[in-house]
């Protein structure tokens, strides 16, 4: 997301992927980027609005027979405009001529526009808008590798469900609090209800918050868990005897781990002892031009590491993709940076041999050791 948005006309929102995840409604990231852009740039909000608008009735509302017909409406809405571009109809009262947009004065524009953005609303639509499961039949649901889940529960809320990931929502949600169970990564937009917390319980800490958009991630296996709070106010409780509690604040993030010798030094923050539980707040990076912090950037299927252990990313690695990975006992403390969009286990694995080499072997069964370079 770093291309000039403030040039841009309707026509141009119309062809970014972004924008169309933002009009979907189904992709957080980039709701909450356009969101947060919209309010830096409030002259482009008319423009935005049209481009919504003309994506809108173009999308319908997904099934195939409103699809075409809104399709069909868009194309006579353009064709309409480009009669009137042609005639060049002047405005007596102001002596000035009709403005229009850009793309109206090019046919073979209107229409290469046209059926790119009907490729991009279906592959969208299939890619992302997997139905939403209905309240009365979210109980239990569950991620398996490489697998993105989203969810409406009963009171408003969205969820998205990282892959290797298990959530249940219990019996008594929505009465006097709304309480669900995880165990792996989830990125909500929470609806906002102050009279119901909305009550996250994970084995490391419990994240209570009353409207906010945050992201938990508490995998069983993983030897650390992460809240991270993107907008709103949330209140972690950790699951220590006596139930200390930290509040967070926006583009801050908690960190709870079980292994207090895995901590790399030369940190700011510092990680404190508490009891059973040792943790660490942090503030997250906010200098990246698009606003999007890496800790939710799988929410856009893409992968981000930054400074991360080889132990770890073998971890994020076998729940993206499926695989069994054994990592040598001396690698497991290398560290590696890199961020990747729609790339194999394998390209990911030869872009980190770049920075610390390493050997890995493909076996069958979607096993993969690496191991040390041998010379």
């Amino acid at each position: 997301m770093n291309q000039d948005y403030q040039k841009y006309e309707e026509e141009d929102f119309l062809l970014d992927e972004s924008f169309t995840r933002y009009c979907l409604g189904t992709d957080i990231v980039a709701a909450r980027f356009w969101q947060d852009w919209l309010e830096k740039h409030p002259e482009k909000q008319e423009t935005v609005r049209r481009a919504k608008e003309l994506f809108l009735l173009l999308s319908g509302s997904h099934t195939p027979e409103q699809f075409r017909r809104h399709e069909q409406q868009l194309r006579n809405r353009f064709q309409q405009h480009l009669r009137v571009a042609q005639t060049d109809l002047p405005i007596p009262q102001q002596n000035k001529k009709i403005r229009l947009m850009r793309i109206s004065l090019n046919p073979v524009y209107i229409v290469s526009i046209l059926v790119i953005i009907s490729a991009i609303t279906l592959w969208l639509i299939r890619r992302e808008s997997t139905p939403l499961e209905p309240a009365s039949e979210v109980s239990l649901s569950q991620t398996a590798a490489g697998e993105h889940k989203f969810l409406r529960l009963p009171d408003g809320t969205t969820i998205t469900l990282n892959a290797g990931t298990k959530m249940r929502v219990l019996p008594s949600f929505n009465e006097t609090l709304r309480e669900i169970t995880l165990d792996g990564e989830a990125l909500l937009d929470v609806a906002h209800n102050p009279s119901k917390p909305f009550i996250i319980h994970t084995a490391a800490m419990d994240v209570k918050v009353l409207g906010t958009v945050l992201d938990v991630r508490a995998y069983a296996g993983d030897k650390k868990s992460e809240t991270t709070l993107l907008k709103g106010r949330v209140e972690v409780t950790l699951n220590a005897s006596d139930r200390k509690t930290i509040i967070l604040h926006p583009n801050q993030k908690i960190v709870v781990i079980k292994d207090i010798s895995g901590i790399r030094s030369g940190k700011t923050d510092q990680y404190q002892q508490h009891d059973e539980r040792t943790y660490e707040v942090k503030s997250l990076n906010s200098s990246r031009s698009d606003s999007t912090v890496n800790e939710i950037l799988w929410a856009s299927s893409k992968l981000a590491f930054d400074n991360d252990n080889m132990e770890d990313i073998a971890l994020v690695l076998s729940r993206e993709f499926g695989y069994s990975i054994t990592v040598a006992d001396t690698l497991k403390s290398h560290r590696y940076t890199g961020t990747f969009d729609n790339k194999s286990i394998e390209d990911i694995l030869k872009a980190l041999q770049l920075s610390q080499y390493f050997d890995y072997k493909i076996l069958p069964g979607k096993k993969i050791v690496i191991e040390i370079k041998q010379n």
